[in-house]
C-alpha cells in the first residue's frame, strides 16, 4: 500500500510565507510521473519514489493539474529530508519543523544547528537543494540476457587481486585532498590505467578554499592591522593590512580554533591530537606534542603571554605555563565535549561544554570543579565571556543566553528576546558594556548594557549560514566568521555590517583520474563506472588510510581496468576516480559539470563507496537510486541474478545518498551507487585512522565489482574479448553454494564433444556429452552422486578443439 501526503498545518503556518519563490510538496502516483512534472517545466529539486519537491508557484498555469499537493510556504530555513530509525518516529527537537510526511520520509525545516541533533538521534538526513533538476536524460537501455562475453570477463575478478589494490591505496600516508600525499596516488591510479592499454588522464578542477570552506575562528591584533582566520579544513588566513588582502597557510590539521598571544605567536587546535604552533605570525606551524595523541580538542585560550588552556572532547584539558612550550592534560571531572574556555583572570577560569556542562577554576586551570547551573541543563553550551569583574555572559543551543550580575554566582535567562530559536555559538565584548553574540541562521545580536538585553541586527548572510566566531576590535569595528565561507566587517557598532570577499591569489588544483577505453561503433555514448579515491580521519593531515572509505571502490575501478584489458565493447567505457568527495562531493561536481556542457551522452554512471566490510556472512549490498534511474536498478537486478546468484540487493530511494552519484543526478543522468548494506552494523572504523584492510572481506568486494562491471558490460555492449571465439568460460569461478551457486556454468564448448570434471588426484569427477549445444552446467556432484567437496578440480574438454582449466569449489 502507498503512503499518502501527510501535511502537518500547525509545522508548515511555522515557515514563512512570502513574494518569492515558495516550496511545492507533490504526491506521485507512481515514480515516472517526476518526468512528466519536468515536461510540464515544472521545477523539481527532489525527486523520491512517492513525491517531489518542487519550486512554486509553476510558471505554466495548470501543471499541477491532476496532482494532490500542498504548498509550504518559503522556508525560513534550510528544508532537509530525514528518516529515522525504522519503526521510531522522529526526535522532537527545538527548532525544527515537521513540514510533511511521506510514510517514513520526513520533510522538515530547521537551522542546520538544531536539525544535526536529529542526527544525534539516529535519523538519515539530506539537506534539499534548491536549484532545479536538469532534465533527466532516458536513454534506452538494453534488454538483458545471459552473454558468455561478459560471463568471462567477470571471472577474471579476483578478489586477491581486488584486496591488493586496497592495500595499495591504503599505504599511501593520507589521501586526504588537501594533503600534497594524495598526489601520488593519483599518480597510481592514473599509471595504473595507462598500464592496462586505457586512453589516461588526470583531469583538473579548481578548489577555492574561501568558497567550500567553514571559519571558525579569527583573532586581530595591533588596533585590527593585524589578522588571523581559522577555517576548519585547516587553513589559516593571514592579513597585515586590516584585512583588506589575505593569503592562506597549511596548517596541516583539521581546525576548531586559535589564539594569538603576540603578534608573532599563535596556536591553533582541531582534531585527533592536534595542537600547533606559530612563531612568525602564521606563516608556517609545527606540531606539538600532546600527552594523549588521541584527544580531540575544541578551544584555546591565554590569559598574558604565559598561560594557556586546551579543552576538547571527552572532557580533556590542557595547560602551559610557559608560553605554549610544553602543555600537561590535567584532570576534570567530566567526560563531557567542552566547548569553550575562557580566562577571567589569571586565577580564574570558565569551561562549558554539552549537555549544560559548566566548570570552574581558581588556580589557573590547574583543576576544575563542576558549577550546577539550572538554566543549562539539558543544553549545549558554547561560550562564555565576562565583560567585566561583575558581569558575565554564556551562550548555547536553542537560543540560550544567560547573563549574571555577580560574576557567574548565579544566572537569568534571556533567552525570550530571541526568535526562531537561533543556536548561539560565540560571545564577544568590547568593554563593560558592548559585545556581540551570534551563531546559525545568520543571526547577530549586539548589546549596549553589559549583556542584560540584546538588539538585532541584521547581516549580509541569512538562513544557510551559521557564525561562529567574532573579534571585537573597539566599539565600532570587530570582525565575525562563520559557514559556508561567511566574513563580515563593521565599522560603525553593527549598524552595518558589509560582506567581505576573500580573493585566493592562489587557487589550489585537484585532479579527477579518468580511463578511458574507446566503443567501437558507438563511441559517442558513454558508461561510467567511477568512486572516490579521497580519504579522511579525525588526523587527515598525517594519516587518513581509507580502506574501506574507499579504498575499496578505488580498488574496484583498479581491477575492473586489469580484466577489462583486450576486451571490446560498441560503447565507451569510462573508469573514473574522483578527488574531493569528503569535501561535498567537489570533485564528481566538477566532473559531471565539465561532461554536461560538453554534451557527452552518459547512458549510465555506477558509482561504488564502502563495498568490502561484512558485518555478517550474506554477500548484501544497498543500491541506491532515484526516479530517473528505476531502469537502471532493473538492469542492476538482472544482471546480478544472472552473473551472481546469491547476491543480495536492498534498493533504497531513501536516505541521503551522501556520493558522487548524486553529481550525476544533479544533471540527469541515470546513476547508482552500490554500497554496503549496514544490517546489524555500519563499518565501526568510518572516518577513523583504524579504517584499515585487515577489516574488509575481499571476496564481497570482488562481487561487487563483478556485478558492477557485469552492468556496465550490458550497457555498453560486449563485442569480445581474449580467448578468441573458441575460448571455453567456466563461471562462477570459484563457485560458492553459500552464495547460491547451484553449479558451474561452461560455455564455448566444442559441438559434439566431451566435458569432464578430475579431481587433483585425477579421480573422474563427474562427465558429460556435450552434444549440439555449446554449453553445459556442472552440477557440483562428486563421483558418488553426492555433493562434491571443497578444493580445486580441474576440467577437461575434448572435440574438434582441447581444453583444459581449473575451477574451484569453496562451501
Amino acid at each position: 500500500m502507498r503512503c499518502k501526503l501527510v501535511i502537518l498545518i500547525t509545522a508548515a503556518a511555522a515557515v514563512a510565507a512570502h513574494a518569492g519563490p515558495t516550496l511545492v510538496a507533490v504526491e506521485l502516483a507512481r515514480p515516472a510521473d517526476a518526468y512528466e512534472l519536468l515536461k510540464r517545466g515544472v521545477p523539481v529539486v527532489e525527486a523520491r519514489a512517492e513525491f517531489a519537491l518542487v519550486l512554486g508557484p509553476p510558471d505554466t498555469p495548470g501543471a499541477l493539474d491532476g496532482y494532490r499537493y500542498a504548498n509550504l510556504g518559503e522556508p525560513s530555513a534550510p528544508v532537509y529530508l530525514a528518516w529515522p530509525r525504522p519503526g521510531e518516529p522522529l526526535a522532537e527537537v527545538d527548532g525544527v519543523a515537521v513540514l510533511a510526511v511521506f510514510g517514513d520520509t520526513y520533510v522538515v525545516g530547521g537551522e542546520p544547528a538544531a536539525v544535526e541533533r536529529l542526527a544525534w538521534a539516529g535519523a538519515e538526513l539530506k539537506r534539499v537543494s534548491l536549484e532545479p533538476l536538469k532534465a533527466p536524460r532516458r536513454a534506452a537501455l538494453p534488454p538483458v540476457s545471459y552473454d558468455p562475453w561478459i560471463a568471462q570477463l567477470i571471472s577474471r575478478v579476483r578478489p586477491d587481486r581486488y584486496y591488493g589494490y586496497v592495500e595499495d591505496l591504503a599505504a599511501f600516508k593520507t589521501r586526504y585532498s588537501h594533503a600534497e600525499e594524495i598526489d601520488a596516488a593519483t599518480d597510481y591510479i592514473e599509471e595504473h590505467f595507462r598500464r592496462h592499454g586505457f586512453e589516461a588522464a588526470q583531469m583538473p578542477y579548481v578548489y577555492e578554499p574561501m568558497d567550500n570552506d567553514y571559519l571558525v575562528d579569527c583573532a586581530f591584533r595591533a588596533g585590527g592591522e593585524l589578522g588571523w582566520m581559522v577555517s576548519y579544513w585547516g587553513y589559516v588566513w593571514q592579513s597585515d593590512d586590516a584585512g583588506e588582502t589575505w593569503r592562506a597557510v597549511k596548517s596541516e590539521g583539521r581546525l576548531e580554533d586559535g589564539a594569538f598571544v603576540t603578534d608573532r605567536k599563535g596556536f591553533v587546535v582541531g582534531g585527533k591530537g592536534f595542537l600547533a604552533r606559530t612563531d612568525d605570525g602564521g606563516a608556517t606551524w609545527r606540531q606539538l606534542p600532546l600527552q594523549d595523541p588521541d584527544d580531540k580538542l575544541r578551544d584555546v585560550a591565554f590569559h598574558g603571554t604565559q598561560l594557556g588552556v586546551a579543552v576538547g572532547e571527552d572532557g580533556a584539558v590542557y595547560r602551559t605555563v610557559d608560553g605554549g612550550a610544553i602543555w600537561r592534560k590535567v584532570s576534570t571531572p567530566t567526560h563531557k565535549i567542552i566547548f569553550g574556555v575562557y580566562a577571567q583572570t589569571a586565577d580564574r577560569w570558565w569551561a562549558v561544554g554539552e549537555d549544560g556542562l559548566v566548570m570552574r577554576s581558581y588556580d589557573g586551570g590547574a583543576s576544575w570543579e563542576k558549577k550546577y547551573v539550572i538554566q543549562t541543563e539539558g543544553f549545549t553550551m558554547r561560550e562564555i565571556a565576562f565583560p567585566d569583574a561583575a558581569h558575565a555572559v554564556m551562550v548555547g543551543y536553542e537560543g540560550t543566553i544567560l547573563y549574571s550580575r555577580d560574576a557567574g554566582e548565579t544566572w537569568r535567562r534571556v533567552s525570550g528576546y530571541f526568535p526562531d530559536w537561533p543556536f548561539f555559538t560565540f560571545v564577544g565584548f568590547a568593554d563593560a558594556t558592548r559585545g556581540w553574540a551570534g551563531g546559525s541562521n545568520g543571526k547577530v545580536y549586539r548589546t549596549d548594557d553589559g549583556g542584560a538585553s540584546w538588539t538585532r541586527q541584521p547581516t549580509p548572510f541569512g538562513r544557510y549560514y551559521t557564525y561562529h566566531a567574532v573579534s571585537v576590535i573597539d566599539r565600532d569595528e570587530a570582525w565575525i566568521v562563520g559557514g559556508p565561507s561567511a566574513i563580515v566587517h563593521t565599522t560603525d557598532g553593527g549598524v552595518h555590517w558589509e560582506e567581505v570577499k576573500v580573493e585566493n591569489a592562489d587557487p589550489i588544483t585537484w585532479y579527477n583520474v579518468e580511463g578511458t577505453l574507446r566503443g567501437v561503433s558507438h563511441p559517442e555514448r558513454v558508461v561510467v563506472l567511477c568512486g572516490h579515491y579521497d580519504s579522511i580521519s579525525e588526523d587527515p593531515w598525517n594519516l587518513a588510510p581509507g580502506a574501506e572509505d574507499n579504498a575499496s571502490g578505488t580498488a574496484a575501478l583498479l581491477e575492473a581496468a586489469t580484466v577489462l584489458a583486450g576486451f571490446e565493447f560498441d560503447c565507451t567505457v569510462k573508469l573514473v576516480a574522483f578527488s574531493g568527495e569528503e569535501e561535498g562531493l567537489l570533485g564528481s561536481k566538477a566532473y559531471v559539470r565539465d561532461e554536461h556542457r560538453a554534451g557527452r551522452d552518459i547512458r549510465a554512471a555506477l558509482n561504488m563507496d564502502m563495498i568490502s566490510y561484512l558485518d555478517e556472512p550474506v554477500h548484501d549490498v544497498e543500491v541506491r537510486y532515484n526516479n530517473f534511474s528505476s531502469e537502471l536498478l532493473s538492469l542492476y537486478q538482472d544482471v546480478a541474478r544472472l552473473y551472481v546468484p546469491g547476491y543480495e540487493i536492498y534498493p533504497v530511494t531513501e536516505g541521503r545518498g551522501g556520493s558522487d552519484h548524486e553529481s550525476f543526478w544533479d544533471y540527469g543522468y541515470p546513476a547508482l551507487l552500490s554500497i554496503e548494506y549496514g544490517g546489524k552494523e555500519f563499518y565501526p572504523w568510518y572516518h577513523t585512522t583504524q579504517d584499515l584492510p585487515e577489516h574488509l572481506t575481499p571476496a564481497f568486494g570482488a562481487d561487487v565489482t563483478r556485478v558492477n562491471l557485469a552492468a556496465a558490460a550490458s550497457i555498453a555492449g560486449a563485442r569480445g574479448g581474449p580467448g578468441g571465439a573458441t575460448g571455453v568460460i567456466a563461471y562462477p569461478n570459484p563457485a560458492r553454494p553459500s552464495a547460491g551457486h547451484a553449479g558451474v556454468d561452461f560455455a564455448n564448448l566444442p559441438p559434439g564433444g566431451t566435458l569432464a570434471i578430475y579431481d587433483l588426484a585425477g579421480t573422474l569427477v563427474w562427465s558429460t556429452d556435450v552434444g549440439a549445444s555449446t554449453s553445459a552446467t556442472w552440477p557440483l556432484t562428486g563421483s558418488d552422486g553426492g555433493p562434491a567437496a571443497s578444493g580445486i578440480y580441474l576440467f577437461v574438454v575434448e572435440g574438434s578443439t582441447r581444453a583444459t582449466g581449473k575451477v574451484a569449489l569453496i562451501r
